[in-house]
């Protein structure tokens, strides 16, 4: 099945970030609210280095769960890992 971290707002301690990297979980998949983009985006800087991260994007001002698990399961599917370069060029696009 599939496993969720309510994160209980957009923005994460050093030891939030810190129990995620220690955590054996390999990959995270980040979906946070349309505003919250540019925190999900510094969350996934910093998990980057050690894990694999995706960023699913919501198109207009629906979130997690105005969508429903099986919508956003097909969205974070549609979405790629990304590196480094991918998550600087979307933090630019900003």
């Amino acid at each position: 099945g599939e496993y969720a971290v309510s994160t209980g707002g957009k923005k994460f301690s050093n030891y939030q970030v810190n129990l995620l990297i220690k955590s054996p979980v390999k990959k995270y998949i980040i979906g946070f609210d349309n505003d919250g983009l540019d925190d999900a985006i510094k969350l996934a800087l910093k998990l980057q280095p050690f894990k694999k991260v995706k960023i699913v994007k919501f198109k207009d001002d629906r979130d997690i769960n105005d969508l429903g698990k099986e919508k956003v399961i097909k969205l974070s599917h549609k979405e790629k890992y990304l590196g480094y370069n991918d998550l600087l060029r979307l933090k630019n696009s900003l």
